[in-house]
Order: structure tokens, then C-alpha cells, then sequence
């Protein structure tokens, strides 16, 4: 079983994000973004498109096409393709801060933009 996300940076008024396979949950993915401090290594991370896990197997070198990264134009089209991919959790990169929420109706995360230092509380 996979914990599925999305993985995104804002980039003006664009969201350029990611599809990422595995480990997706906050203590996964989320703890190791935290290694992403700048727009620049967000945006060169995002760059080799989607893949398996946040360190490895990224689809486009597998032969895998139609992996690249996808642009959405706001927030409700992200978290609808997130969603629309069985995506369970997000991070976006915006302002030099990191955000995450869910797909997880339950949850209070629940399509919702929350700074991740925030979001253990």
C-alpha cells in the first residue's frame, strides 16, 4: 500500500507540482521537504517530474511519458488533481514556507493549506 501525494511550488500566480508515489504522509515526504528551503532547490526538485518516491524512481526514466510537471492556475485545481489522482496528502512551497493538507475529509487538514510547522498542533 502507498500513501500517494502531490508535491507542488508557487510560481507566480502557477502552482507547478508533482505526482510522488510513496511515503506521502506528514512523517514521510512532509518531514523530508523540510530540506527545501529555497525556491530555487524547490523548483529544481520539482523539475524531474513525477516519480516514485521523493528520492528515487522518477517515472520519466523508466521510459514512463506524460510525467512531467503539471501547472495549475490555483488552489482548488491542485488540490482537485491531487484528489482526481488518489492523492491523499499535498505540499506546496509558497513565500519560502511550506504548507501541507489531506484529501482526508475526516481530518481538520482537510483541503486546506496549513503551515507545516503548524500542523501537528
Amino acid at each position: 500500500m502507498s500513501t500517494r501525494g502531490f508535491v507542488g511550488v508557487q510560481i507566480g500566480v502557477v502552482i507547478r507540482a508533482v505526482y510522488v508515489h510513496h511515503d506521502c504522509y506528514l512523517e514521510g515526504v512532509g518531514q523530508d521537504l523540510r530540506a527545501y528551503t529555497t525556491q530555487e532547490a524547490v523548483e529544481e526538485l520539482i523539475s524531474h517530474g513525477d516519480r516514485s518516491s521523493l528520492y528515487s524512481g522518477y517515472y520519466r526514466d523508466r521510459g514512463e511519458t506524460d510525467v512531467d510537471p503539471s501547472d495549475y492556475g490555483s488552489f482548488d485545481e491542485f488540490f482537485e488533481a491531487c484528489d482526481g489522482s488518489c492523492g491523499e496528502y499535498y505540499y506546496l512551497f509558497r513565500d519560502g514556507v511550506w504548507y501541507c493538507g489531506t484529501t482526508y475529509r475526516s481530518s481538520p487538514l482537510y483541503r486546506k493549506l496549513v503551515p507545516y510547522a503548524e500542523a501537528w498542533l
